[in-house]
């Protein structure tokens, strides 16, 4: 696995430009992407403590770095959705659609598009 450094700005510009598209809302769903890609996903995080992390364990669990944690994610949600999560990296991969602009739709809050209900399956529970 190739790690790739960067911004977690420049996140879904990278992955169009991994993919060979020529194009951007970035969120957490960039790293699940990422992973879901077989690429390591390694930005440079400025404020650290001002973001919050998400675990399927409980925040207790990381010690002293459980002021990072926020939410835990919810497995039962991503499962529901894993199909949809399955058509979406299988777009990714064969350039059926951009990285940015799914991305995009992904994060989009409030969204009732299909896509949007699969990046729930990636949010946290709560």
């Amino acid at each position: 696995m190739e790690a790739i450094a960067g911004t977690a700005s420049e996140a879904a510009h990278s992955l169009d430009g991994i993919l060979g598209h020529e194009s951007g809302g970035v969120s957490d769903i960039v790293f699940a992407v990422m992973h879901l890609l077989g690429l390591s996903f390694e930005p440079r995080i400025a404020r650290l403590s001002d973001r919050k992390l998400y675990a399927f364990e409980p925040k207790a669990k990381y010690g002293p770095l459980a002021p990072l944690f926020g939410n835990r994610l919810n497995p039962q949600l991503i499962r529901a959705h894993w199909d949809e999560v399955q058509r979406v990296i299988h777009a990714l991969r064969h350039k059926v659609v951009t990285p940015s602009l799914i991305l995009r739709k992904l994060s989009a809050s409030g969204s009732s598009s299909s896509a949007a209900g699969t990046a729930k399956g990636s949010r946290p529970r709560g």
